[in-house]
């Protein structure tokens, strides 16, 4: 397994010519609905083209794995999330992808792991894999706590970007105009500046924008709550329990704006999503 942030909370990379065949039965069937095969005989032959296959049998695998989910397990087994469902997405390459945050539920790690992934093929089967995914299961019945964690780099990340260190005395009309001025290098992410009645750092305006809504006064406008380890379980934790729609797209973004932060490479952004003051 290697990790790829891209991916989402219930996504899983698959390498493309494994996915065929744990799907073959399925993209075989799937050739013929959709007219790229007259006969189940002909869309074998497709598959058992060696070197580059046809468009259309991996189209016939997209479209597949769109509607039938994965097992992943990793051994050994020893609670619930030690097998989890992905909905599949083909990636090049010989590696399975996983989101970095579900590598806690399996205990683990990119040193080498390996894991088995399974097709569910029965009705039943399907349904009750959907229910499995990680974002059907926050939480860890043995701690009550959320399952799905930041890494150490990215919680770094995440503490760096919700810091105040100083106050830059700019006054700015929107939320857009500061993080530009930020972009110019008139101040600092972590600079508070007013805009309205309100004042805010650039680096916790793009951490409300990863937030629902109704999370994101809190962030923008308390600067005693930081994001150390109290900060982001609390995060979490308020996600999973009153936005648990939220979940998977706003863990994925925290995630990913913590991995920049730690290694110096935020990229600013137009805040879309966080209302202007």
């Amino acid at each position: 397994i290697t990790p790829e942030p891209a991916m989402g909370l219930d996504q899983v990379g698959l390498p493309e010519e494994k996915a065929l065949v744990m799907f073959r039965p399925f993209v075989t069937d799937q050739l013929v609905k959709m007219g790229y095969a007259k006969d189940a005989l002909e869309a074998r032959s497709m598959l058992a083209q060696k070197g580059k296959k046809e468009s259309s049998v991996y189209k016939a695998l997209d479209q597949v794995m769109e509607t039938r989910p994965v097992l992943l397990k990793r051994d050994p087994v020893l609670h619930k999330h030690g097998v989890q469902a992905f909905m599949g997405k083909r990636v090049p390459g010989k590696a399975i992808q996983i989101h970095p945050l579900v590598t806690g539920g399996y205990n683990a790690d990119f040193d080498g792991d390996t894991m088995s992934v399974y097709v569910p093929v029965g009705h039943e089967a399907v349904k009750e894999a959907y229910g499995m995914m990680p974002s059907k299961n926050l939480f860890n019945e043995a701690t009550g706590k959320v399952m799905y964690q930041q890494t150490n780099e990215s919680s770094l990340g995440l503490f760096k970007m919700s810091r105040v260190t100083g106050d830059s005395g700019k006054t700015f009309k929107t939320h857009t105009d500061l993080l530009q001025a930020v972009q110019a290098n008139k101040l600092s992410m972590t600079d508070t500046a007013k805009i309205g009645d309100m004042k805010t750092t650039a680096g916790r305006i793009m951490l409300a924008s990863a937030l629902p809504e109704p999370m994101q006064k809190k962030m923008l406008e308390d600067h005693k709550f930081i994001l150390d380890v109290k900060g982001v379980n609390h995060v979490y934790a308020e996600l999973a329990n009153k936005h648990k729609a939220d979940f998977g797209e706003s863990a994925s973004k925290l995630m990913r704006i913590g991995f920049g932060a730690s290694f110096g490479v935020v990229k600013v952004q137009n805040p879309n999503t966080v209302g202007t003051a």
